[in-house]
């Protein structure tokens, strides 16, 4: 008689009772071996790569979505129900510590998935709000929502504009561009933080939700990364530390600058208001540069002449300098003096960059 193994049979015989045993099963019967997943575990999996979505971003070395191990452990302890005549993907009670969903996260289409990971987060906070004591059972809907509302619109709104930060200023985009996106970016989340309405009512606690959930997302820790260097590499991202770099003001120009060359080479610079005084000193070389400037508008370059007197030379006529100052990484300048007289010659082109870290 020949049944639904029948092919299986010559195998059997062939390779002895053993083997053929294992090869009938896996050749026939592959199914056995898929252990059925959880519904605990098809919500995790949701979950987890939902929260780890922008994991490989710069940005990800202070933004987070929540803390993996917190979430996993409140949602392993959690029951899990389904409802299929239950309006909402998903909610959290009104049984103790019980999360019903519309739809068995078993059965979820690839296209569901972020809406469904994306829930399970959603529902999971506010079991980790009920593990911290928060009353849960408020009559009012804008306090229990306080905060899942305002991580869920900075996750959907502000941070999708993160990346497009990273990913203008890896191709290279101009200062302008990349402030307009930070300009994008600080309204999304002002957005979120004021205006919606359960924050509005209920301003966010943004260190109750980091020591709670783990959930970070400071617009002026992003800055610091950009601007310290940390979260990227490659004179491309330059362009995006020159459009978040802070005002300039007068002081900032004040001060003793050191070159990056010869370790003696030093510019010391006084401000007061738009004018700069300062002089310029090689001792090895035994001569020295009066400078007089004014900075910008912008407070971004300074400008004006300098007189150069050469040890044992005759003064040449004064000259005129450009000079335009960082506050990023450490701050440096970045100097052109363009020269005139003897300096000149058909192999010079009568301009000398000097660039020096403020000590």
């Amino acid at each position: 008689m020949t049944n639904r193994y029948g092919r299986c049979a010559s195998r059997w015989l062939r390779w002895g009772a053993v083997i053929a045993a294992v090869a009938a099963l896996l050749a026939c019967a592959p199914v056995a071996f898929a252990r059925p997943q959880t519904i605990h575990g098809a919500a995790y999996e949701a979950m987890k790569k939902w929260m780890e979505k922008y994991d490989k971003a710069g940005f990800a070395k202070v933004v987070d979505f929540g803390d993996r191990r917190t979430y996993r452990v409140r949602l392993v302890q959690m029951e899990f129900k389904v409802d299929p005549n239950l309006e909402a993907i998903a909610t959290y009670g009104p049984e103790p510590n019980t999360i019903t969903f519309s739809k068995d996260p078993r059965q979820a289409k690839a296209s569901e998935m972020d809406a469904l990971g994306e829930t399970a987060w959603h529902e999971v906070t506010h079991a980790l709000e009920d593990q911290q004591g928060d009353d849960q059972t408020n009559p009012d809907k804008l306090f229990q929502d306080r905060n899942t509302w305002y991580m869920a619109d900075v996750v959907r709104q502000a941070v999708p504009v993160l990346d497009e930060i990273e990913k203008n200023a890896k191709a290279g985009a101009s200062v302008e561009k990349l402030k307009a996106y930070w300009a994008k970016y600080l309204k999304k989340m002002e957005y979120a933080a004021t205006k919606l309405d359960e924050t509005k009512k209920f301003p966010p606690d943004l260190a109750l939700m980091q020591k709670w959930f783990g959930f970070r997302a400071n617009p002026d820790e992003v800055k610091a990364l950009y601007l310290s260097g940390k979260a990227f590499s490659g004179k491309k991202w330059e362009n995006l530390r020159l459009a978040l770099q802070p005002p300039f003001k007068s002081e900032d120009w004040a001060g003793y600058w050191r070159s990056t060359g010869a370790s003696d080479d030093n510019l010391t610079l006084t401000a007061s208001g738009a004018s700069v005084t300062g002089v310029f000193t090689a001792a090895w070389r035994g001569d020295y540069s009066d400078f007089q400037g004014t900075i910008s508008a912008d407070g971004g370059t300074m400008t004006g002449t300098w007189l150069f007197t050469p040890a044992g030379k005759p003064t040449p006529p004064v000259q005129v300098f450009t000079f335009t100052f960082y506050l990023n990484f450490n701050r440096y300048g970045d100097g052109l003096w363009r020269l005139q007289g003897y300096f000149c010659t058909p192999n010079e082109p009568g301009e000398q960059f000097w660039i020096g870290y403020f000590k």
